[in-house]
């Protein structure tokens, strides 16, 4: 368990059994991001919503073919349709609310992902470390288990809420259709997009938004627990991120392509540096967050003691020239 003095102290005893000529500060090294959490918390999700899209559409193709084949009028068939929404929706709640069998797999798969973010980014925080100190070095770790079991119920809950969110769309969207006067194929096509949103899109959304979060919430307890207050912001660097302009999102707000390589302080998310030296509020368009805190953010934060190690080499310096 360390502190910022202990931190400082070690940091001290490292550079000075470095030769004066060969004490260089140590660049700023990029931590790896989850991306193996992010494949597991989209193949979880998807699971638990695509069991009840699946009941859905079974019945559905099944009742809609013999529905075309008799010419059925609308309101022949929308109450139908409705009764076994208002079924699929209690057979959920069911499931979510009283399954053990649910919550026990669930916490469990959920608690593993949580633990392979954690297990990565605590190895990539003592791999930083010990570029500057010579020796791994950690700080206190007892907010990981507080901080895993609020991540654990909100990722559940989130899950949770994407069934339900599918039966509402599917029933709106169907009660759009009969008072538009949709023709069968036009509903056909309509359900096939709203399963393509809930077992693609929705799912990668949870996914990226919760492992991204994560990862940054524990970046900064791993930093801030030895008393390690700045960070770089690091982006990905790829066509995704917000702002880059060749990339898929240029003209995005909040920019996250413009807080690559800033020095940032964790204790105020609104300013920067360019260097850790001079501080300045960060502008309109940046965001106002730190590292995977916006919406389905993979930046990351790697500690900034550059400072710290030009500060302590000036005092070896002096006390080496007494």
């Amino acid at each position: 368990m360390g502190n910022f003095i202990d931190f400082r102290q070690k940091l001290k005893e490292h550079r000075k059994r470095i030769a004066w000529r060969r004490r260089k500060p140590v660049p700023v090294i990029r931590s790896k991001y989850p991306f193996r959490a992010e494949a597991l918390s989209m193949k979880l999700v998807r699971k638990n919503v695509s069991k009840y899209i699946d009941i859905f559409n079974t019945w559905f193709k099944s009742h809609i073919s013999t529905w075309k084949e008799q010419r059925r009028r609308y309101d022949s068939w929308d109450t139908q349709v409705d009764i076994f929404l208002k079924n699929l929706e209690s057979q959920i709640a069911e499931y979510y609310g009283t399954s053990d069998n649910f919550e026990i797999d669930m916490r469990k798969q959920v608690n593993l992902i949580a633990s392979f973010v954690y297990d990565l980014a605590v190895s990539e925080f003592g791999r930083q470390i010990e570029k500057y100190l010579g020796t791994i070095y950690y700080g206190s770790e007892m907010w990981w288990e507080d901080i895993k079991k609020q991540w654990v119920s909100e990722f559940i809950e989130r899950t949770k809420k994407l069934a339900f969110d599918y039966i509402n769309k599917t029933r709106d969207t169907l009660l759009i259709a009969v008072r538009e006067n949709w023709s069968f194929e036009k509903i056909e096509a309509e359900i096939q997009i709203i399963n393509s949103s809930y077992t693609i899109n929705k799912v990668k959304f949870i996914a990226q938004d919760t492992v991204g979060a994560l990862n940054g919430i524990i970046e900064q307890q791993l930093q801030q627990s030895i008393g390690i207050n700045y960070y770089v912001w690091m982006t990905m660097g790829d066509e995704r991120v917000r702002g880059r302009p060749t990339g898929l999102y240029p003209k995005a707000k909040p920019n996250h392509w413009m807080m690559d390589g800033k020095v940032c302080d964790w204790r105020n998310p609104t300013i920067w540096s360019t260097r850790g030296v001079e501080w300045e509020d960060r502008s309109d368009d940046a965001p106002k967050v730190h590292p995977g805190r916006d919406w389905r953010c993979r930046c990351i934060a790697s500690p900034f003691v550059i400072p710290l190690i030009k500060e302590i080499d000036k005092e070896i310096e002096k006390e080496e020239n007494l």
